[in-house]
């Protein structure tokens, strides 16, 4: 071997160890942002949970400035072709109805995108679309709701394949 062919392969070879420190960096980068992610996603399912136990367990915040003595009625709402009896206020009925169809128009929505799959799921994205809603604008429009699903499915698969990847990484 010559000199030049040393001075190459050492060069080769010092290009594929930065490479592996580069990797091993991203690598570790990336452990941190999946723990972060699934701590938070654990968060998310335990505020979710709780809000469908409490969904379930036919209990309605009433708001604060309605009386307490108001008569309770029973409502049945069908959300995903699934039915749920919800006590309300007698007055409150009909505006829980047209919330409860408004969400179940929401969840159908998502469902047909066709991206995220199972009810939790579906039920996870449409609360972070109404919560997002809720908090930085009085009224979305729908392609206003569109861009926000598309922008969140985008998120999503990026966490599913960061996650992939991390898993094929790990096995290695």
């Amino acid at each position: 071997m010559t000199t030049s062919n040393l001075s190459q392969l050492e060069s080769s070879i010092s290009k594929l160890l930065d490479s592996c420190d580069s990797l091993q960096q991203e690598n570790r980068q990336l452990k941190s942002d999946r723990q972060n992610l699934l701590d938070k996603n654990k968060l998310a399912s335990g505020k979710i949970e709780a809000m469908i136990k409490k969904f379930e367990g036919n209990q309605l915040m009433v708001d604060d400035n309605s009386s307490n003595s108001e008569n309770s009625t029973s409502v049945n709402i069908h959300i995903m072709g699934n039915e749920y009896h919800v006590a309300s206020p007698e007055s409150e009925v009909e505006n829980l109805e047209i919330a409860a169809r408004a969400l179940d128009k929401r969840m159908k929505e998502i469902k047909q995108g066709g991206k995220i799959v199972g009810l939790e799921r579906i039920a996870v994205m449409a609360a972070l679309n109404l919560s997002y809603e809720l908090m930085f604008g009085d009224s979305t429009s729908a392609e206003e709701t569109d861009v926000i699903n598309q922008r969140i499915q985008m998120i999503q698969e990026k966490i599913d394949t960061a996650l992939a990847s991390t898993a094929q990484t790990e096995l290695i």
